[in-house]
């Protein structure tokens, strides 16, 4: 969704950022609970080297490229001023402000810079719960939600000047999606005399709060129209999400949407058939690659491809682009993450023991 509103073929392609989220909070939030029982300092040493170890190698391999092509060719052209933001993973609140100039290359990283810093809290709201007060607190999160986004817009009208840089500035916010991440560690704190109530019920309970958001995204756009605004109908409305105060209740009713459809998923009850194919699967498997390379790739080949967007033309650069981006993608799985990953068989404090090791005999 977010490669096809990048290429502008799904204008309402940027929701795929809320359903990340959500889905993220599920399951980093099953992770998290399976291993609370182990002691203190390997549960968060463990957490904390597996990530690592799934997310850095190539964010920074992507890092270290961009700094060696500004070094020789200037481009990606605002890297010297973004570097400490890509590093520090603070990229996201660079971007609040309407003076920043974004990057064709690395604007898409705010949203794991998002992800990273909820890391840097959750596991230690999770670890010193119980599974009864960490289940109240998500839906203390969800109902608040929309009062930290107004109360977050309400600050940066002081210091932003109109409604679509209010809008962007709370949308970069981390706290702004701290409910889409409260959505989905919700469904994994469901207690099971619960979650068989609601599994015969999931496919009725994504239809009603599907239809309930769409229904309020057709109600925002005709009231664009009728303030000669764009409606953004393609959208389903949910496009500039500045106006009636969007912001505030549209992110609650997409984190709801993606968190029934993820519930629906997990009782084999929303396209089993789609969503268990092993191509499928195997996109999921890439699925970081395919995050990470995609928006150079786009850059470099709408570039040098020139061609309207919804032409035959266009089309079929922009399937190219599909081609290319699972290419590469799939090459830096097995050709260099891989590697990677499997150092998460290895415990954490078997590496700080080797480490210390080998430090003890370099000295």
């Amino acid at each position: 969704m977010v490669l096809m509103i990048h290429s502008r073929w799904l204008p309402i392609g940027w929701v795929g950022v809320q359903m990340f989220f959500v889905l993220s909070g599920f399951l980093i939030t099953g992770i998290l609970v399976a291993q609370k029982q182990a002691r203190f300092s390997n549960y968060i040493g463990q957490f904390y080297w597996k990530r690592c170890l799934r997310i850095w190698p190539l964010y920074f391999l992507f890092c270290a490229l961009s700094a060696t092509a500004y070094y020789l060719i200037r481009i990606p052209e605002t890297f010297n001023t973004a570097w400490p933001a890509l590093i520090s993973y603070t990229y996201n609140f660079a971007r609040i402000s309407p003076h920043f100039n974004d990057s064709d290359y690395f604007g898409h990283f705010w949203t794991l810079c998002i992800e990273e810093q909820f890391y840097l809290v959750w596991p230690f709201v999770v670890y010193f719960l119980s599974d009864k007060n960490l289940r109240r607190l998500a839906i203390l999160l969800i109902i608040t939600g929309p009062a930290i986004r107004f109360l977050t817009g309400f600050v940066f009208a002081f210091a932003l000047n109109s409604p679509q840089e209010i809008q962007r500035a709370v949308h970069n916010m981390t706290t702004s999606h701290i409910d889409a991440f409260a959505c989905g560690a919700l469904l994994t704190l469901i207690p099971p005399d619960w979650r068989t109530c609601l599994a015969p019920r999931s496919r009725m309970i994504l239809f009603g709060i599907g239809t309930i958001t769409i229904l309020c995204g057709l109600i925002n756009s005709c009231y664009l129209a009728a303030r000669g605004l764009p409606p953004h109908w393609q959208a389903l409305g949910y496009d500039n999400m500045c106006f009636l105060h969007q912001y505030v209740w549209g992110y609650s009713l997409l984190n709801l949407t993606s968190a029934s459809m993820i519930l629906c998923l997990l009782e084999n009850r929303f396209l089993p058939s789609v969503f268990q194919n092993p191509a499928v699967v195997y996109l999921g498997t890439i699925s970081y690659g395919v995050y990470v390379w995609h928006l150079p790739l786009l850059h470099i080949l709408f570039t040098t491809w020139r061609a309207d967007y919804h032409s035959i033309l266009g089309f079929l650069r922009f399937l190219t682009l599909v081609a290319l981006t699972i290419l590469t993608a799939s090459v830096s799985y097995h050709g260099f993450e891989r590697y990677f990953l499997r150092m998460k068989q290895l415990k954490f404090t078997s590496v700080l023991s080797a480490l210390s090791k080998a430090i003890g005999l370099a000295k």
